[in-house]
């Protein structure tokens, strides 16, 4: 009697991996508000500057802060998505300058600066040994917040007003992370480094500083 044939060995189905990726880091960045002017409220205290710009101030701010975020990475080299938040404050002090206001002589200046952004990433990385270098694009909304002193040629110190700035874009970062564990297919952690360059939009440069945790 012919013994049976061997049933035919299993074909493994080919998965592709996905790993959640969170990361939290510290940013320091410069802005050009050259053609993005701040805006006063609708309704401020001197009736005079609703709805006015103040935009001949010196355009050029420096911000850092603080930023969170979190994603997938698929297949060891392809980042999408990944959510990002970020919180800072800046700099954007300056001299005294004109208001575009229904009243002629009052002047301001920007004494405080806050701005809140919500991005959205995607991208590619490939790890070469413990060093994994990457490229991505981002999209992002953000608002700036502040403060305006305001004077009047003619009456002097007015008080100070809020003012705010809102804006969409999109922008590329390009970076390194220096895996700290040697094994790389239990969850991992690294340092990262990246360099931030806006393109549309609010333009800026900046560099990002951090941690990623690499799930299992």
């Amino acid at each position: 009697v012919t013994p049976p044939a061997p049933p035919p060995p299993e074909v493994p189905e080919r998965t592709v991996s996905r790993r959640g990726v969170a990361s939290v880091g510290f940013f320091g960045t410069g802005l050009d508000f050259t053609d993005r002017p701040f805006r006063f409220g609708d309704t401020p205290e001197i009736d005079a500057l609703a709805g006015a710009e103040l935009s001949t101030f010196d355009p050029h701010a420096r911000a850092g802060g603080f930023t969170i975020g979190g994603g997938l990475l698929i297949g060891n080299w392809l980042r999408l998505p990944e959510i990002r938040l970020s919180i800072g404050v800046g700099d954007l002090d300056g001299p005294f300058a004109d208001v575009e206001a229904e009243q002629d002589g009052l002047q301001a200046r920007v004494v405080r600066h806050f701005m809140l952004r919500f991005e959205v990433l995607a991208g590619l990385e490939h790890e070469f040994g413990m060093i994994t270098p990457f490229a991505r694009g981002f999209a992002h909304a953000t608002g700036h917040f502040g403060a305006a002193e305001i004077r009047s040629t003619g009456l002097g110190a007015l008080g100070k007003e809020r003012i705010r700035q809102g804006s969409v874009g999109l922008g590329m970062e390009l970076g390194v992370s220096i895996r700290l564990s040697p094994d790389r297919v239990r969850e991992s952690s690294g340092l990262f480094i990246a360099y931030r360059r806006g393109l549309v939009g609010t333009e800026e440069h900046g560099v990002t500083i951090g941690i990623a945790i690499v799930g299992a």
